[in-house]
């Protein structure tokens, strides 16, 4: 998600900047990519998802501080450290129209359950093959810090089965239920051909949730 994550920024503009109130923002130094983190409380400890919030486009990379101007606007200012990044500062302002995008990523028992900004389309909401989802582990340990980075260090990497989907009558929440989730795994979504109810697609398909305590409980 993020090679070189630098500020979190928490979104308390009310709805200034748009329907993520509440949520991280995460800069990114080695990309043009802004993260967007949503948590929650799960047995008594903060965790949750993160999912891309701007991507390549006009952003630039070396992306190391923001923060929320009085009018809502968030000022991102970049710079060249050693090899990587650029100098400048960018503003990106709500153009008051909600972005087709995920809104949040909730756990449940046995599965997710996935809220977005807008009615979907309901038979493509409930296409199984629209939902590919994986999980694995990370081993931590110690690496060399110009060693390649790949898959090899994700442990137990594995595709999921998914049992069943429905769509809340609102057609804005999809439940995922999946034969079991297991504590300290990643679980990594990516969606296909997801959309509103005008064809709308997703702005973002990849989000990625950290299982660090399992809910219990009636639902």
């Amino acid at each position: 998600m993020a090679n070189s994550p630098s500020q979190p920024l928490y979104d308390d503009t009310q709805g200034k900047f748009g329907p993520f109130s509440g949520q991280f923002l995460v800069g990114e130094m080695n990309r043009k990519r802004i993260v967007r983190v949503m948590l929650e409380e799960v047995g008594g400890e903060l965790q949750g998802a993160c999912i891309p919030f701007l991507d390549d486009g006009d952003l630039r990379i070396g992306n190391n501080r923001l923060a929320f101007a009085p009018d809502g606007s968030l000022w991102v200012g970049q710079i060249a450290h050693g090899w990587l990044g650029t100098q400048g500062i960018q503003r990106i302002s709500y153009t008051g129209i909600p972005p087709m995008d995920i809104h949040e990523m909730r756990l449940i028992q046995n599965g997710f359950e996935i809220s977005f900004t807008q009615p979907l389309d309901i038979d493509a909401a409930l296409e199984t093959d629209n939902y590919q989802l994986r999980h694995y582990f990370y081993e931590y340990k110690k690496k060399p810090y110009h060693e390649p980075v790949d898959e090899s260090t994700q442990s137990d990497l594995q595709n999921v089965k998914i049992q069943n989907i429905k769509v809340s009558p609102d057609h804005k929440t999809v439940t995922v239920r999946l034969p079991e989730v297991k504590k300290g795994y990643v679980y990594e979504l990516k969606l296909a051909n997801i959309r509103n109810q005008s064809g709308t697609p997703l702005s973002n398909t990849l989000i990625c949730y950290t299982v660090n305590n399992l809910k219990s409980g009636i639902e």
